[in-house]
């Protein structure tokens, strides 16, 4: 019950990374205040906010000074809702130290690797989806193995899972992952999908709108339907059955993850 503003020093500029943290951060009257939205319910589940809350995020995007964000589709958003045009793209990008591609002689052509990250009990990623679809496929290959990568111990769902790792971790899994997929309803950019891309993965996902400054259909990625397992499972089975196609997929996904570094979006911030 302690003000936040109490506990900000004396400094050159503040960086408020919830729009909850805006005011407090502007009411310390220490430095210009920038808002670094990385997007939520108040962007993209805008309908099931109440009026009291609405007012209150609406409050908060006109009084903060500078706004940046992390995708087109979420300033874009931000400019309809909320009325600010103003807004500043700065992408995210991939920490290279962790997330570079596998070496190819280390692979086991006999085993396909699918890997999804997500809790099952954030209903926006729809990892239930694809669960089920991956139920359907492992009737039809045997070869199939599910990284399944979760922030939180799964309850409803008996698949296997790798429960909160590390990022070197990840990174391990990432490289040795033949196929990467994304099936949320949205994102305001989805850095999983770009760093299984620079690991080699070849990434099938849903248009979550966030993606679309890197993703570019049957070029760099697969893009399926949304709230559509038989999609899923068509999509993979494609990739399985047409391997040069996988492999086109996933050099050109790490021909796009290199335009995503840190030293560009560094510099831009």
């Amino acid at each position: 019950n302690k003000k936040i503003s109490d506990y900000i020093p004396q400094c050159d500029v503040i960086i408020a990374t919830s729009w909850k943290c805006i005011y407090d951060a502007i009411q310390s009257n220490k430095a210009p205040v920038v808002f670094f939205e990385q997007g939520g319910a108040h962007l993209f589940d805008i309908a099931a906010l109440n009026d009291k809350k609405k007012e209150v995020v609406k409050h908060r995007f006109r009084v903060v000074p500078f706004i940046y964000t992390v995708s087109e589709y979420a300033k874009d958003i931000i400019n309809k809702e909320y009325n600010r045009c103003d807004v500043e793209v700065i992408y995210n990008a991939v920490d290279s130290n962790i997330f570079y591609p596998r070496n190819i002689t280390n692979k086991d052509e006999d085993v396909i690797r699918i890997t999804i990250i997500g809790s099952e009990d954030f209903k926006f990623k729809n990892i239930e989806g694809i669960l089920q679809a991956m139920r359907i496929l492992s009737k039809e290959y045997n070869n199939i193995q599910l990284n399944w990568i979760t922030q939180t111990e799964p309850k409803k769902n008996k698949e296997k899972a790798i429960i909160n790792p590390t990022q070197k971790q990840i990174g391990d899994i990432l490289r040795n992952t033949d196929i990467y997929i994304c099936n949320s309803q949205y994102e305001s950019f989805g850095l999983p999908t770009l760093e299984a891309m620079t690991c080699g993965a070849a990434v099938i996902t849903t248009d979550t709108g966030g993606m679309r400054d890197f993703v570019v259909n049957n070029k760099n990625a697969i893009v399926i339907n949304k709230n559509d397992e038989k999609d899923i499972v068509e999509k993979v089975k494609m990739l399985i059955e047409n391997k040069e196609k996988m492999k086109l997929i996933a050099q050109e996904g790490m021909k796009t993850a290199l335009e995503f570094n840190w030293d560009n979006s560094i510099k831009k911030v």
